[in-house]
């Protein structure tokens, strides 16, 4: 039950309480088990490819965070992710994650899988000063290419410094990674920003790519994003797709990438090897 669940105006006092009872109950435990998930081993790595739109062939791919509880099974990350921002457990599932990351693409450079991972980078992770030397470091022993891996920032809009938000961002690019400005909605002072910072790609929000076959206010706002990026160079990848009329009209408008449904679900390592074998 989430909180939200337990605010409905038909509960009585007494229900009330219990439920907000429970709810931080469920919170609090998974906080303390939170602790624990690194050392455990319980923590996975799915991968979900990014399409090049013209030929369909695999561009990169997105290395997606899972938690296998012992107890509540295969946790996706909007149940646990924001708790490990807040509790500061995010640091920790977020190095080993990299480091995980960085081992996968090692392991694919020998039979010849030639793509770039990108992973999520929270606030607080991208915060870190020592953050782009820890990344160059672990690229350096791990024997992978520069470009392997890329990192998908969030748009911090007023919540952030953006000078220090744009430094941080040349230091990581200066370590041999790919910055992807992640979640971007085409608002005018999204757009504005974009000529601001330095990137090598942007990823429209889900919310935005999902109205993209049936709404013209959002064609029209995505003509204007790709005039701004290619001026830029940058790569626009579009997140969420999951209809082939959404396909057709992102084609239409220029996108170069996509990455949804449409092609493949988030899975193993093993799973993606399999799905990339399938269409060579």
């Amino acid at each position: 039950m989430s909180a939200d669940q337990a605010l409905q105006p038909d509960c009585s006092p007494v229900l009330l309480g219990a439920m907000w009872a429970r709810w931080w109950y469920q919170r609090a435990s998974l906080q303390q088990d939170m602790q624990e998930a690194v050392r455990h081993r319980e923590l996975e790595v799915y991968y979900q490819p990014r399409v090049n739109l013209a030929s369909g062939m695999m561009r990169g791919v997105e290395a997606l965070l899972r938690w296998r509880h012992p107890v509540l099974g295969l946790l996706a990350p909007a149940l646990f992710l924001p708790l490990a921002e807040q509790s500061g457990a995010i640091l920790e599932m977020g190095q080993w994650l990299m480091e995980e990351v960085c081992r996968q693409a090692a392991e694919w450079v020998e039979p010849g899988i030639d793509t770039p991972i990108a992973v999520n980078l929270s606030p607080q992770e991208l915060a870190q000063a020592n953050l782009p030397l820890s990344l160059a470091g672990l690229i350096g022993r791990q024997g992978i290419p520069a470009g392997a891996i890329e990192v998908e920032v969030a748009d911090p809009g007023a919540a952030a410094d953006p000078v220090v938000f744009g430094r941080q961002l040349e230091r990581l690019q200066s370590a041999g990674v790919s910055v992807v400005l992640d979640r971007f909605d085409c608002s005018p002072k999204a757009l504005q920003r974009l000529t601001e910072w330095p990137l090598d790609a942007v990823k429209i929000a889900r919310s935005v790519i999902r109205r993209v076959d049936r709404d013209e206010k959002i064609c029209s706002a995505l003509e204007q994003l790709i005039t701004v990026a290619g001026s830029r160079g940058l790569e626009t990848v579009a997140e969420g797709v999951e209809r082939e009329s959404q396909v057709r009209r992102l084609k239409a408008l220029g996108f170069l990438s996509a990455q949804g449904y449409y092609y493949a679900a988030p899975g193993p390592s093993y799973r993606l090897e399999y799905w990339m074998e399938g269409r060579i």
